[in-house]
């Protein structure tokens, strides 16, 4: 795919606009091609586009595609809160325990969001706050003490 083609399709995943033909256009092409810096999932996740987004997971896009700063959809779903697409990725086997490149999961990011049912949806799924992700082995559950996320600590003192 030429790369006037890429910034395009891109570009068109980003604006909230003709979702329709954003599908049809997208129809085109198999699910894992390069839109520079990601696959056309990890853009629409990104851009919490769910109708493209349910159409590349039920064309079988691959929901552990990693792009920028090794960022998966699963990641930018938990960036987003979008809980709906978090639970529709990890139905469809998104791995929890991918890193980014600073060595964090999405458990580390979900803490971020203070969003206790987004954590406890990582946790179901096998996520565990007490293991170290990154270099420096500081965990989510580290993570939640520092920014004094005192319900979030609650939840993980009671999975102890």
């Amino acid at each position: 795919m030429e790369i006037e083609l890429q910034r395009k399709l891109a570009a068109m995943i980003q604006a909230d606009k003709d979702m329709d033909n954003v599908i049809k256009t997208l129809d085109k092409y198999q699910t894992e091609i390069d839109l520079i810096g990601g696959t056309p999932l990890n853009h629409a996740v990104n851009y919490n586009r769910n109708e493209i987004i349910k159409y590349l997971i039920y064309r079988d896009a691959n929901v552990n595609a990693l792009f920028e700063k090794n960022y998966s959809p699963l990641m930018s779903a938990v960036d987003g809160k979008n809980i709906e697409i978090v639970k529709l990725l990890l139905e469809k086997g998104a791995n929890v325990n991918l890193k980014d490149k600073y060595g964090n999961d999405a458990l580390f990011k979900a803490v971020d969001t203070l969003n206790l049912d987004l954590i406890k949806l990582l946790i179901e799924a096998g996520s565990n706050p007490f293991i170290g992700n990154n270099p420096e082995n500081y965990s989510a559950y580290d993570s939640a003490k520092d920014i004094v996320a005192d319900e979030v600590v609650r939840y993980f003192d009671s999975l102890k």
